[in-house]
């Protein structure tokens, strides 16, 4: 039978109890007809008869069918609520289990972290003492332990043998250092005494630069003194010309004419 729970219709089996309930409804309703099957017809004054018989029938199946839409409710109410309860027992245990299951992988990976840095611990006092046997070999080693006059080449004293050749003895590199100290001690020193040499070259510079600045002053005055003296002479000469002009106007009253010095063909000069 079909049942409408929401928005969806699914059909929904009853329980063994809800199907005895129904059952024993439809045994009643069975009894009852047959006790009412006796009864007889209802007459009304107008003259029409109904059936009570067939009326208590229909009313027995309707309530049998509203008992049995009731009881398919109440089994799918239950059987929802069933499976409400299921699925949320499975997701609280679902949470459990993965609580459970990041525990183990917490452990698990702080489990590989501290074997991993006890294992760079063991590696690395390994590699120091390695490290310890190997330089206490290479000191104890006859190789460098050598007689060094084996190193002297026959060719010359000054020479080596590059096969027994183990490097410079601690005096030879003492001695290295003192000459590389004194260098650097005789290089400061002479880069010292650049810096004196510059700084009085250019004291030197700057102080001729001044005595030619003061010159170059002094020229100029003198250059502007002799410039106002020749003006003063040279105005001196104008007026004194001025005045000659002035004298020989007023003697030479008859000056020549312009076609006296016309006559020969040549300019009055």
């Amino acid at each position: 039978m079909a049942v409408a729970v929401g928005k969806e219709t699914r059909d929904k089996p009853a329980t063994n109890l809800e199907l005895l309930d129904l059952r024993l409804m439809a045994g009643a309703f069975d009894i009852s007809h047959r006790r009412g099957s006796s009864t007889a017809m209802l007459e009304y004054e107008d003259g029409s008869s109904v059936d009570k018989a067939a009326l208590d029938k229909q009313a027995q199946e309707r309530h049998f069918r509203e008992a049995q839409e009731s009881a398919e409710l109440r089994a799918f109410a239950q059987k929802a609520a069933q499976m409400d309860s299921l699925l949320c027992s499975a997701q609280h245990t679902h949470m459990q289990q993965r609580r459970a299951l990041n525990k183990g992988v917490d452990a698990h990976r702080n489990h590989q972290a501290a074997e991993k840095h006890e294992r760079e611990v063991r590696e690395h006092q390994r590699e120091q003492m390695e490290n310890a046997a190997e330089q206490q070999a290479a000191v104890n080693s006859p190789w460098l332990t050598e007689d060094p006059r084996v190193e002297v080449s026959a060719l010359s004293p000054y020479r080596v043998r590059r096969d027994h050749w183990k490097g410079m003895s601690a005096g030879q590199l003492e001695g290295i250092r003192n000459t590389q100290a004194q260098q650097m001690a005789a290089k400061a020193q002479e880069q010292q005494h650049e810096l004196h040499e510059k700084q009085a070259y250019d004291r030197m510079q700057l102080s001729f630069a001044d005595t030619m600045n003061r010159n170059a002053a002094q020229a100029e005055a003198a250059r502007k003194q002799e410039a106002r003296r020749l003006a003063a002479e040279l105005q001196r000469q104008v007026v004194e010309q001025q005045q000659r002009d002035a004298a020989l106007d007023r003697l030479y009253t008859n000056p020549p004419k312009d076609t006296y010095f016309g006559q020969w063909g040549t300019s009055h000069r």
